[in-house]
């Protein structure tokens, strides 16, 4: 009887052990996707802005008899900006993780 005790108490104590390691692993590998993701995250940001101050400056920077063709303009800017949005968009998914 006392030999069967032993066996289920070792067996037990390595069950322990072996869930414990698996659960500080799990959290670990998780730490660090967190940890790569950060980074792509300000990436995807900064790559969403950059674009748009680019477009205000060269705005700026034009005579407004030069133009051209305004409704043109206008089209054009909201394709962009759409591209812009749907990107953005995009992103923000790809860098969504779940558990």
């Amino acid at each position: 009887m006392t030999i069967i005790l032993r066996f289920f108490d070792r067996s037990f104590e390595r069950l322990q052990y072996e869930t414990k390691n698996v659960i500080n692993d799990k959290i670990t590998v998780e730490q660090e996707i967190q940890t790569l993701i950060s980074g792509k995250k300000n990436e995807l940001n900064i790559m969403m802005i950059l674009p748009l101050i680019v477009v205000t400056q060269v705005k700026s920077m034009q005579a407004s008899d030069t133009t051209g063709d305004m409704l043109f303009n206008f089209i054009v800017r909201l394709v962009a900006l759409g591209m812009f949005v749907l990107a953005y968009i995009i992103g923000k998914r790809l860098m969504k993780i779940e558990a």
